[in-house]
């Protein structure tokens, strides 16, 4: 049985923010520096890291409002026209 003391040297958030860590560092390493602006995964694992770190931050909101707006404008400004011109609603 584990001790109280030792849950609460580990923090749930910890193992978040382990596994968020592991796959920021696995998308530095497979992918170029010049496209991790717009790799979703980075992204979130960056929003998630955050989260694990400071879960009841007041702040909370505003970089959560930020992270939703700025994978938005990857859509719309990258996959959005792609998706238009598969439903024939623009042309090629």
């Amino acid at each position: 049985m584990t001790s109280k003391a030792a849950l609460l040297a580990f923090p749930p958030s910890w193992g978040q923010a382990c596994i968020s860590l592991s796959l920021i560092g696995w998308r530095v390493v497979t992918q170029p520096p010049s496209s991790l602006w717009r790799d979703w995964t980075f992204i979130v694992s960056s929003y998630w890291l955050i989260v694990a770190i400071k879960p009841g931050s007041p702040f909370l909101p505003r970089v959560t409002a930020t992270a939703t707006a700025y994978l938005l404008a990857i859509y719309v400004t990258g996959q959005f026209p792609h998706t238009l011109r598969a439903l024939n609603i623009v042309g090629p």
